[in-house]
């Protein structure tokens, strides 16, 4: 099997191939040259059959790499597939689920439960205003947030992902996200990191739209790096994040720097 697809603890991103044909300026997977074409229907049948009798496999994470939900009807058909296998799942979006394929997500979900495993969904939202320029073909924030709405109406256990956490976008509009998520009814919002390739292409692109990784709002400070060679990836961490905490704290949100953090939290009540 791929190492694209090796478990590790107990979790495995699974990736259907090809670029993302939305255009964040913060990521890789909108190169064409990130993954040239999909992988083709029996190829990644071929990896499902083994991924699903791996003894070490729990949870099952989709659409971390490219929008899962390009179609609606072949994200859920994938998704309808993969929750067949009895595991645990989570998946990230930054479409528009409309309101049937919300309540379709939300009956895989029961189904799912009735064997004790659990569904959770995963919107990212990394700015607001500025989202026309550093995300321009990406559903507004509002429309994401529709579907954070829809899918708890549905009974999912929703989460809004507010990653990758950039220096350039005003602190207002951070704490904008953080509002407007809790008051879609999501139950928890992650802030993440700000990841950058050692190659530059992500320093390049956004450097294309007309931002700087050094702009930030003065009263904030600086940011640190970290660089991680065997990941190949410099971290940017930004000092704003533990006012951010603070903030969603106050207003009711539990906030959370990982992902697999929330999730658990969540299941465990």
């Amino acid at each position: 099997m791929s190492n694209d697809f090796k478990v590790n603890e107990g979790r495995v991103v699974i990736s259907t191939g090809g670029h993302c044909c939305y255009d964040c300026i913060y990521c890789i997977a909108r190169a064409r040259e990130y993954m040239p074409k999909p992988r083709d229907g029996k190829e990644m049948l071929q990896i499902l059959d083994k991924l699903k009798v791996d003894p070490d496999l729990e949870t099952m994470q989709l659409g971390y790499d490219t929008e899962l939900f390009m179609s609606q009807k072949a994200g859920l058909k994938f998704l309808e597939k993969v929750a067949t296998f009895g595991k645990n799942i989570t998946f990230a979006s930054k479409s528009e689920l409309t309101e049937e394929t919300a309540e379709a997500i939300g009956k895989i979900s029961r189904e799912l439960r009735a064997k004790g495993k659990y569904l959770c969904s995963l919107t990212s939202l990394s700015c607001w205003d500025s989202a026309k320029r550093v995300e321009p073909s990406v559903p507004s924030p509002d429309k994401r947030l529709n579907t954070v709405r829809r899918l708890r109406k549905n009974g999912i256990l929703a989460i809004v992902v507010l990653k990758p956490l950039m220096p350039f976008i005003p602190t207002e509009e951070l704490e904008k996200v953080v509002r407007e998520s809790k008051k879609a009814g999501a139950l928890a919002v992650v802030i993440g990191e700000f990841d950058l390739d050692d190659e530059g292409d992500i320093l390049e692109s956004i450097t294309a739209a007309g931002y700087s990784v050094e702009d930030k709002d003065k009263q904030d400070g600086v940011l640190t790096w970290t660089t991680k060679p065997d990941l190949h990836w410099d971290v940017i961490h930004d000092k704003r994040a533990p006012k951010l905490f603070e903030y969603a704290r106050s207003i009711g949100i539990p906030p959370f720097n990982q992902t697999i953090a929330a999730v658990n939290k969540l299941i465990s009540g």
